[in-house]
């Protein structure tokens, strides 16, 4: 079968492209290192962005007429978000220790050089961060590790209103700080979030049916489940950054209400076992509460789930405690899948949540609720399945403790709406044939497994090369057995007829050396950039593109748990399978 290289320009999104697509086209794995190094020449070429990697299209456009409006210096920028506890969070972010003040590029920022701002466009209020153009890096990892700026949608109708009513839709609310001020918090204005709608109302519902379909145990949680245990947020990123503060007592307004006890444990240590996604590891990792933040990167094996079974008991026996437990089910990118049962016992005896984020295995394919307290999803990924919107999702345990004692009155009186009305239309939209897409995904990554196994080390195809040391992926790990567990069971042959769950849609691919995945990466004909659950196939050297920096392989500890150099994810699409074994067999020939 014929292989056709892919025509899509550098910088590009999935076809088809358009205003709100969140994918770019990064061909070569050149191209993924000059994009993590931040290269001018090769920035200057994108049309298309990640939203949560800065303010892109009409959320950067929206940033320069509310620029111009405030009649800031011309050397200033601006990043606009619909919370006021933004600016509080952007001192804490812009000064702390983990900005370094002898960076090389000099982009920390002093107190006196972030200011804040806030405006209402035709009643949507946005707050306002100003700081120097040239420093922006100092400040932008907040936009991107909280994931709560504002979304291309909701900035474009913003803009589409200035321009319409000039001075009449633009209003400049009397407040003005900087990051000097003693106590930020004091004498901001009020947010006016954003209204739902019935398609917010939908999703819920749409979450709630998945989250009730061949269950494992359908008396003790899905049968109590309602949308109302189900909260929305703009990006899955901004719903871990939220839900970490509720749990680390942070941003939760109920502290009056909280005892002794309660407040030790809140205070206590995040612990986050396995590969985590970037972003949650910063959040985690830099806004940790006073216990700190623990973390456990080989957690396959018996043994070492001993060893952090050893860790607790040491540390609760030092007077210490865990706020919450973090896993990814499976794990990205190394498709662990966690002894879920065991964890569930360590939080029983010693009284903390358990938080599983389910994206990669996603709704459809595993039931969590047997132990999990809360189940957080990006709801951008394989559940919108078209790449052109972002949201997230908190969904509450109704059936385990924590729900009624702590986290239902919490995150209800602490969520507000931050997700637009036309971005819950289109998740709506798109995620219709959620189930015949996640079909598909299922089937083509089972396959690219299958093949990339043939080209291991270990195949018995004399007529391959091994050129591929690991295949990460449920099926060819060690934890497959953990993963089944919790693999949904359909009820009837009618519903496995329409779906029968399976194991995702991400894989990576460990090769024996750099130079073979090289080889392989510049001869894989699919689309090349972050993101996954789209429609197309995309694959990328996840782990040089995002620890791939001389710090971290320097410091090396990422590469001791697994992550290393030599791996390619991929996060197949909607392509016919025969197509895409093709388009893969031809880069293993290549590599």
């Amino acid at each position: 079968m014929p292989v056709h290289p892919i025509t899509t320009p550098i910088g590009h999104s999935l076809p088809p492209q358009a205003d709100h697509t969140i994918t770019l086209h990064a061909p070569t794995w050149d191209h993924a290192i000059r994009f993590r190094n931040k290269d001018a020449s090769l920035f200057a070429q994108m049309v298309s962005m990640y939203p949560r990697f800065g303010p892109w299209n009409q959320a950067s456009s929206l940033c320069k007429a509310i620029h111009s409006k405030l009649s800031l210096p011309d050397d200033y920028s601006c990043l606009p978000f619909l919370h006021p506890e933004i600016f509080p969070a952007a001192v804490e972010y812009a000064l702390s220790h983990h900005r370094k003040a002898n960076a090389a590029d000099g982009t920390k920022l002093s107190p006196e050089e972030l200011k804040f701002r806030v405006v209402d466009i035709r009643g949507t209020r946005i707050f306002v961060l100003v700081f120097p153009a040239k420093k922006a890096s100092g400040i932008m990892g907040l936009w991107q590790n909280h994931g709560t700026g504002i979304s291309t949608r909701l900035a474009g109708d913003l803009l589409a209103l200035i321009e319409q009513e000039n001075e009449k839709g633009f209003r400049v609310v009397e407040f003005e700080a900087t990051g000097s001020d003693l106590d930020i918090s004091k004498g901001i204005p009020e947010g006016t979030w954003l209204v739902d709608i019935d398609a917010h109302f939908a999703l819920r519902e749409r979450i709630v049916g998945l989250m009730k379909r061949d269950v494992l145990e359908t008396a003790a949680a899905a049968g109590k489940l309602t949308g109302e245990d189900v909260f929305l947020y703009g990006t899955g990123m901004a719903g871990i950054y939220y839900l970490h503060g509720i749990l680390t007592g942070k941003t939760d307004d109920l502290r009056e209400e909280v005892s002794a006890e309660e407040e030790k444990r809140r205070q206590g240590t995040v612990l986050v076992l396995g590969s985590v996604f970037h972003n949650s590891w910063h959040v985690f990792e830099e806004e940790a509460p006073p216990g700190g933040f623990k973390h456990f990167g080989k957690v396959e094996t018996r043994q070492e789930l001993d060893e952090i079974e050893d860790w607790l008991e040491f540390h609760y026996g030092q007077g210490g405690r865990i706020s919450y437990l973090f896993v990814e089910f499976p794990s990205n990118p190394l498709l662990v899948s966690v002894d879920l049962e065991r964890l569930r016992g360590w939080a029983d005896k010693y009284n903390f949540p358990v938080v599983v984020d389910d994206t990669v295995g996603s709704f459809c394919n595993v039931d969590l609720f047997p132990v999990a307290d809360i189940i957080v999803s990006s709801l951008t990924k394989s559940f919108s399945g078209y790449a052109n919107v972002m949201a997230g999702s908190v969904v509450l345990n109704p059936a385990l403790p924590f729900y009624s004692t702590f986290l239902k009155p919490a995150l209800t009186a602490s969520h507000r709406n931050e997700l637009y009305a036309a971005d819950a239309t289109k998740l709506l939209s798109n995620s219709d044939d959620y189930l015949a897409r996640s079909k598909i995904l299922n089937r083509n990554a089972q396959a690219i497994a299958d093949l990339a196994a043939s080209y291991s080390s270990s195949s018995v195809n004399p007529n391959n090369k091994p050129v591929v040391k690991n295949v990460l992926y449920p099926t060819y790990s060690f934890t497959l057995a953990n993963y089944q567990k919790f693999m949904r069971r359909p009820a009837s042959k009618e519903e496995k007829e329409e779906f029968e769950p399976g194991y995702g849609c991400l894989l990576s691919i460990e090769f024996i050396d750099k130079q073979t995945a090289i080889a392989f990466f510049d001869n894989l004909h699919v689309h090349k950039g972050p993101h996954l659950g789209a429609h197309l196939t995309l694959a990328m050297p996840y782990n040089e593109m995002v620890w791939g920096s001389e710090e971290y392989v320097k410091e090396g500890y990422h590469i001791g748990y697994g992550l290393n150099l030599e791996q390619v994810r991929v996060s197949v699409g909607l392509e016919d399978e025969e197509e895409l074994v093709a388009v893969f067999r031809h880069a293993f020939g290549a590599a």
